[in-house]
């Protein structure tokens, strides 16, 4: 084991704050084994404390940075860029010829906003309570007035042991066949 010392642990903490690195990546990095690194943290609960904090700074500064880029896919954005061209005059100094602004407009994601609507809509349907789902109705698609004779039965049977909570009855043969 490699002896623990201080500015070894404020470069993983360093390692750790730049960005997500592997275990593997930050011994190798810092000229420690694997081995060692667990080691140090079973050991020293100051360096167990530092790798936890980084880490969970890191964590924080991830997401925030993925909220911002959620954010800017619903809401569009726009993005400025200004390009400057110089040429030299008759005295050999420098002097603005173009300036050149371009503005880019970003339109807003559908797919990202079709995706957090569906979220957050998901989280206000789901049944709370063992009676609402219960409740939910079963809905069957079938092809024909044909099809959903010939399965009406066994649909029926399907909902009457889930109702009294009973095992799924095997499928009738013309079910399977189907």
């Amino acid at each position: 084991m490699a002896k623990y010392n201080e500015k070894i642990k404020d470069r993983i903490v360093s390692l750790i704050e730049k960005d997500n690195y592997t275990v593997t990546e930050i011994c190798e990095s810092v000229n420690i084994s694997r081995k060692t690194y667990y080691e140090w943290r079973n050991k020293f609960p100051d360096f167990n404390k530092a790798i936890e904090e980084v880490s969970d700074r890191f964590k924080e500064s991830i997401l925030a940075e993925a909220r911002r880029a959620l954010r800017l896919k619903l809401n569009g954005c726009k993005t400025t860029s200004t390009t400057f061209k110089y040429v030299p005059d008759e005295n050999g100094e420098l002097r603005l010829k173009e300036k050149t602004v371009k503005v880019q407009e970003c339109l807003p994601d559908l797919r990202t906003i079709q995706s957090v609507l569906e979220r957050c809509d998901d989280k206000h349907q789901k049944p709370s309570s063992v009676k609402e789902r219960e409740n939910r109705p079963i809905i069957l698609t079938v092809g024909s007035e044909e099809d959903r004779l010939l399965y009406q039965s066994t649909a029926e049977g399907f909902v009457g042991h889930l109702q009294s909570d009973k095992s799924v009855p095997e499928l009738d043969k013309d079910m399977r066949a189907g």
